[in-house]
This record gives C-alpha cells, sequence and structure tokens, in this order.
C-alpha cells in the first residue's frame, strides 16, 4: 500500500516539474520576443553599392523573423547574407515575428547621396583626359553592375566628356554633369566646375651656381584653382620646395619636374660650383703675371705649357678659380662660345664699350671684327686688369700682351664672378 502511494506521488511531482518548466521555457522565449519588440532600432549611413551585415542578423534567426524591406533601395545578397544598397532613398527594414505576426522596426538605412571627388577641377590644354572620380558611390558588386551614369559638359568650346573621361580643349571654364540612375530607376544628378588652363614653363635650362636660390615661374594658370607640385631628380644636387624654389647644393645635374594642371614640364638644371667672390681680381693678377713671362702664340698647341691664343688664356686662367664657361676639362671654348656662356649665365655687364671707370678687374671684353657666324660674331676676347689695361694673346706680337683698354670693335662685356 505504501509503495503504491509513493509511485503516485512521484508521478504527480514529476507532471508538475514538467509544467514548471514549459512554463519556464515558454516564459523566456515569448520574454525574448518582447524584449525584441522594445529594442532601439539600427541606424546605417551606407553608400550607394555597398553592402551592409546589420548587427540584428546574428541575433534574430531567419527561422523565426522574416525581414520586411520598406522601400526599394536595398537588395539582399543571398549568397554573401549583406544587404546592398541599391538606390537612394531611406530605407526602414522591419522584423515580423513567424509565431505572433508581430513586426518591429529593426534598422533604418540612409544613403549618402554621391558627389564628384573634388570641388573642382583644373586641367591643362594638351593635358591627357581625365576621370573624375564620384565618392559615395561603389559599382563592384553585380548586383549595382547595370547603374547607368550619363555625363555632359554646359559648353563642349572648352572640354568634351566620352565615357566619363574629359578632355580639356580651350581654356575656359565650364561644368561637368553626372546623371546617375540606380538600379531601381531613382535618379540623382551632380555636377563640379571644370576649369581648362594654359600652363607654361618658358626657361626649362637652367644654369646655377652652389648656394643660389631660384623660383620656378609659371605664366597662364588660374591661381584660384590651379596646382603645382615639384620634385628633383636628384635631391643631393638640387632641393626644390613645394612652392617651386630651387636651391642649388652641389656642382652637378639634376631635373626638375614641374606637373601643372595634368601636363608635364622638365626643367634642367646645370649646378657648377660657387665661384670666389675675389675670382675676377685674382684672375687680373695672373694675367698680369703671365704676360710677364716668355709666352708664345699658338692655336694648334693652346692648351700646352706656355702656349695661348686668346680664349685659352682665359679659359685656363678662370679654371684656376672654379669659372668653367661651361667646359671644365680638356679643350678650352672659343671666345665667342665663352660669350655665350656669360650670357646665358647673367654675367653680362654691357653690350657694348663702355668707361674704364666702369670696368672691375677680370672683366671679359669681347671684340667683334668681321661677320663669322658665331654668337654675336665674336672673334677675340681679352682680360681687364685695372688701370685701363687688358692682357691677351696677341697674334700680331706672338705672345701675351698688356696693353690698353680699347672700346671700339667691343660687342659684349662680361663679369664671370659676378
Amino acid at each position: 500500500m505504501l509503495r503504491q502511494i509513493t509511485e503516485k506521488t512521484l508521478k504527480m511531482h514529476s507532471k508538475v516539474l514538467i509544467t514548471i518548466l514549459l512554463i519556464m521555457v515558454a516564459g523566456i522565449w515569448f520574454g525574448g520576443r518582447a524584449e525584441a519588440a522594445s529594442e532601439t532600432p539600427e541606424k546605417v549611413q551606407a553608400d550607394y553599392g555597398s553592402g551592409i551585415c546589420f548587427a540584428w542578423q546574428e541575433k534574430y534567426s531567419d527561422y523565426d523573423y522574416e525581414c520586411i524591406i520598406k522601400g526599394d533601395s536595398l537588395v539582399k545578397d543571398e549568397y554573401s547574407e549583406r544587404y546592398i544598397v541599391t538606390g537612394f532613398s531611406d530605407t526602414e527594414i522591419y522584423l515580423q515575428d513567424k509565431l505572433t505576426g508581430d513586426s518591429f522596426l529593426a534598422a533604418t538605412v540612409s544613403v549618402t547621396k554621391p558627389a564628384f571627388e573634388g570641388l573642382f577641377y583644373a586641367r591643362a590644354m594638351g593635358a591627357s583626359a581625365f576621370s573624375p572620380a564620384i565618392k559615395h558611390f561603389f559599382l563592384d558588386h553585380a548586383l549595382v553592375k547595370n547603374t547607368q551614369v550619363a555625363y555632359s559638359v554646359e559648353n563642349t568650346e572648352f572640354a568634351s566628356v566620352s565615357a566619363g573621361k574629359v578632355t580639356p580643349v580651350k581654356a575656359g571654364a565650364t561644368v561637368l554633369h553626372a546623371e546617375i540612375t540606380a538600379v531601381n530607376e531613382e535618379k540623382v544628378e551632380i555636377e563640379v566646375p571644370v576649369v581648362v588652363t594654359n600652363p607654361v614653363v618658358a626657361d626649362t635650362k637652367w644654369n646655377m651656381e652652389e648656394g643660389d636660390v631660384k623660383d620656378v615661374l609659371i605664366t597662364g594658370f588660374n591661381s584660384e584653382y590651379s596646382a603645382a607640385t615639384y620634385t628633383s631628380s636628384d635631391t643631393k644636387t638640387a632641393t626644390v620646395s613645394k612652392t617651386g624654389t630651387v636651391t642649388a647644393k652641389k656642382a652637378g645635374t639634376t631635373e626638375i619636374t614641374v606637373l601643372v594642371d595634368g601636363k608635364t614640364y622638365t626643367i634642367e638644371v646645370i649646378i657648377i660650383e660657387k665661384i670666389p667672390a675675389d675670382a675676377g681680381i685674382k684672375a687680373a693678377k695672373k694675367a698680369i703675371a703671365i704676360s710677364k713671362k716668355k709666352t708664345k702664340y699658338s692655336q694648334s698647341k693652346r692648351m700646352q705649357g706656355s702656349y695661348y691664343d686668346c680664349s685659352s688664356l682665359v679659359a685656363r686662367i678662370y679654371r684656376l678659380y672654379k669659372v668653367y664657361f661651361g667646359v671644365e676639362t680638356g679643350w678650352a671654348p672659343t671666345a665667342a662660345e665663352i660669350g655665350k656662356w656669360c650670357a646665358d649665365n647673367g654675367k653680362v655687364v654691357a653690350k657694348k664699350g663702355i668707361a674704364a671707370k666702369k670696368l672691375e678687374p677680370g672683366d671679359l671684353i669681347f671684340y667683334s671684327y668681321s661677320k663669322n657666324g658665331r654668337y654675336k660674331n665674336i672673334s677675340h676676347v681679352e682680360i681687364y686688369v685695372g688701370d685701363g689695361k687688358c692682357v691677351s694673346a696677341s697674334v700680331s706680337h706672338n705672345k701675351v700682351v698688356c696693353y690698353a683698354y680699347r672700346k671700339t670693335s667691343c660687342v659684349l662685356i662680361a663679369r664671370p664672378a659676378k
């Protein structure tokens, strides 16, 4: 009898226990659904063509909830489980309980409207066509491959556009338009100013001394819109600042590349050693000393020992003081070549004969006696040594002589140590 009572009691307690457990599970289950309905919606800012993984996707199962998209700017990629933005309108996502039919707002998606990357574009005439980038706009996913972008310019006199590439035509200003048609057929139009310039770097061959500083001069660009960048091929020889200031560091050759509004210029920079300030005085003293020695005039032996002609005398003396006239070693340049180097390097002080009191020791006096096809028809050069005197290798005297300075037939006066 006792055993029967015990079995009945156990069966009764078991039923009670199962009932309690079922009630607890149901409470947790329904409580979870009640908790879902009270959650704060997820807010997402997204770009066109981007993929979104929502936080609720990890928490709520597709078996229990159905995703309802209010709007046509989102499409689910079933393969990656991401939601792809295919339109420009804001979208709401609701989750509906498949058991109860209740739904709640799970997320809101705001789409950032596309725009051109730049606030404006400046492009030089003659520069290659360019493709202005559009930000907040992606076409990588297959679901947005059919997006259409139609480009146009307001004034084709200044620029043209084809397949998204803008070609500068003529200096002036126009506006580039792009009409974007989304996958859901929503449209948005964006625009950006395009300025076509005609920049010119006229001086593309420089001669500098160590320590010299010089600015790159660009004409024909738009000061409000244009942008230029500068680089040096050898920064140990010369550096260039962000604003185009070139500083000569050491003797050698380098190239300064100027990129302005998509057009490239190259400046060849030749740097010579710093000429000593007293090079002219030393050269004059050396010339006087040579004139007092036994010398001979010769063009064929002009680089040997005591043989000189007018230009080799000048070149050999000045080489002692780091002035090379463009030829550091070997055969000396002609008088006309020395004159042209002086003109190209800013050493000229007069283009005709001047009073001796305006001359300085070491000045070079260039003469022309007839047309010879050379620079300024120069045929002779002398070194001014002070006190109204010049030193030169003379054909008629067959040696290096010192005699009075003459203004007649002078076509150029240069100061190498200038």
